[in-house]
């Protein structure tokens, strides 16, 4: 019999923990376009590591992949922005005659790279709507997914934290 109650408690514990769970994640349930651009995101940096391993350029075949990702979500923009570091992490593991042609090579990557995230239906404005996004002013609290914890009001996220 005291195993069955500490069944119950373990299955009364865990359909809490679940409870908690579906409370504070409700509001991100809606189809989002970042669901949609995780996946190709995962990719995207999977080749660019994928080259660091190797410590070579980066395969061509990932621009389709950034291409799509600046079609599905603004995001891409970290993705460029990374390509950077990335390479700095490539050409000083080569050795140092091969350095100056590793960075040439991954800069021209870069440069493609950006020209291939300009295919959308915005062209370069995809790029500069990133900035346009920060400089929102008093319209960027708006925007529910990128506000802080609001411990003003009792809702699904408080009431989980007390619990």
């Amino acid at each position: 019999m005291g195993i069955l109650k500490q069944e119950r408690r373990g299955l009364r514990r865990w359909l809490g923990g679940l409870m908690a769970a579906l409370a504070i994640a409700s509001p991100h349930f809606l189809v989002r376009p970042h669901a949609f651009a995780m996946p190709v995101m995962v990719a995207w940096f999977a080749g660019l590591i994928a080259a660091v391993d190797r410590s070579e350029t980066p395969s061509y075949w990932l621009l389709p992949l950034i291409a799509l990702w600046a079609n599905l979500h603004g995001s891409f923009i970290l993705g460029l922005a990374l390509i950077g570091p990335i390479a700095l992490d490539v050409v000083l593991k080569v050795d140092a005659p091969l350095r100056v042609r590793m960075l040439l090579r991954w800069f021209v990557f870069g440069l493609v790279a950006l020209a291939a995230s300009c295919l959308t239906p915005y062209g370069v404005e995809a790029i500069l709507a990133a900035r346009n996004i920060l400089n929102l002013g008093a319209a960027l609290p708006l925007i529910t997914e990128w506000r802080p914890a609001d411990f003003s009001r009792l809702g699904a996220f408080e009431i989980c934290l007390l619990l």
